[in-house]
């Protein structure tokens, strides 16, 4: 095995010996299921195969503001149908993952470059891209290959973490749309771009605001439903309350980051 760590994404591995590169970024984020590498390197035997993904599960025993960042990731309204990358789903080819739990073949990860550090946060995303394009390779997402990821918890660590990941989805957009220009990202965006509208022009077309009101308010309805989901999952009923802002907050804050990016940011920074 060679590990690849944050930092050296560009350069680092050029002396790693091993046959997959492991792409994690802060290993400290993380606990591996005891059969995790045997699940894991399974699916090598394809040739065809050039990384492994799978599950990053929230941990048990940890403090609510880390649960509630986690059941906010991992619900229908946070994940849309990427749910899978958060709770174990079913096995399946992929074209893009995050390097929480992902393994490539340290051939491949040469041949491609590796990680291009010009693309932070988000160089698993082009990685990806890559990988799948560029080599015609498979990513193969895997539920028995679980670890224990732990997210940042409320508010600054998960606002700040999500922000970032809006501001690159949204750069990604315009420069790489083959796995990044995808209703699933363009969501909060949209609301964030409506409610400005519905705030500042609300009587340019009454149509139209009529319209976006309703439309928001079946969003409300929408996010009510997934903080329900919350509870009868996560047994907590102060979860499935606290969801609900937690939702609604993470969403505008991702959906100006995304705007940000998209329209405005000419290079992504550290």
């Amino acid at each position: 095995m060679a590990e690849i760590f944050s930092g050296k994404h560009d350069n680092g591995h050029n002396g790693q010996e091993g046959l997959i590169a492991e792409l994690y970024k802060k290993i400290g984020e993380l606990e591996m299921e005891k059969d995790w590498l045997k699940n894991l390197v399974k699916n090598f035997t394809n040739q065809k195969v050039t990384g492994v993904c799978g599950p990053g599960i929230t941990p048990p025993h940890i403090s609510w503001q880390e649960a509630a960042s986690g059941w906010m990731s991992a619900s229908p309204l946070g994940a849309g149908p990427y749910t899978y990358r958060f709770l174990p789903g079913k096995k399946q080819f992929v074209d893009d993952y995050p390097s929480m739990n992902l393994a490539v073949r340290r051939t491949d990860f040469l041949a491609v470059g590796g990680y291009d550090s010009h693309y932070w946060p988000g160089e698993d995303t082009k990685l990806c891209l890559d990988l799948v394009t560029k080599l015609q390779k498979k990513i193969v997402y895997d539920p028995k290959v679980v670890v224990y990821h732990h997210r940042r918890p409320l508010w600054r660590g998960h606002l700040r973490q999500n922000g970032n990941f809006g501001l690159h989805r949204g750069f990604f957009a315009r420069i790489l749309p083959q796995t990044s220009f995808r209703p699933v990202y363009l969501g909060p965006p949209f609301m964030v771009a409506g409610l400005i509208y519905l705030l500042l022009s609300p009587g340019i077309f009454p149509t139209l605001t009529l319209l976006g009101w309703i439309l928001f308010v079946c969003y409300l309805l929408a996010v009510t439903v997934n903080s329900y989901w919350i509870y009868t999952r996560s047994q907590s009923l102060f979860q499935g309350v606290l969801s609900f802002f937690v939702v609604l907050i993470t969403h505008l804050w991702y959906g100006l980051r995304f705007l940000q990016g998209f329209f405005f940011t000419t290079k992504l920074r550290r």
